[in-house]
């Protein structure tokens, strides 16, 4: 666990550099349909930010959801990896989590996996304003499991 906290902290501006597209683009999607579908991003290996997305190809004749986007976005980041040598991926998910006092509320989630082996889900909690727009809770990093396993470690 220790070494996990040390790779955290060493890695927490690459973090936030492929986590705050994500969840800008997030957030900017709720705000204007109420809702996303599954979207990623890289980080290549001159510290550039790429964003991936997958649809399939029928996508503009039919409604498509998240759990059939998914596993087509993680081959795409695993390819983009491969192509560009990015060093790190995240995803991010429209998501339903449980507080600690219990409460149910949607959160953006953002998955984060690095080639050193660090991977942790980053949640922003939100809910609709009144009159428009977003509101954004506080943030919870959790250590996570990698989904998109981009990299042998």
């Amino acid at each position: 666990m220790a070494t996990d906290t040390n790779l955290f902290y060493e890695l927490k501006g690459v973090i936030e550099s492929v986590a705050l597209p994500l969840f800008d683009v997030s957030e900017l999607f709720i705000s204007k349909r109420g809702s996303f579908l599954p979207h990623g991003a890289i980080l290549t290996k001159s510290n550039e930010v790429q964003m991936v997305n997958f649809a399939p190809r029928d996508f503009e004749t039919r409604k498509v959801s998240a759990e059939e986007i998914l596993p087509g976005l993680h081959e795409a980041l695993r390819e983009a990896v491969k192509f560009e040598s990015a060093t790190a991926v995240g995803v991010a998910e429209d998501v339903t989590i449980t507080l600690e006092n219990r409460k149910r509320t949607k959160a953006i989630k953002v998955l984060f996996e690095h080639q050193k082996g660090l991977t942790v889900a980053l949640y922003l909690p939100w809910k609709p304003k009144f009159r428009g727009g977003v509101k954004i809770g506080d943030p919870l990093t959790i250590e996570a499991q990698p989904e998109v396993c981009a990299w042998d470690n």
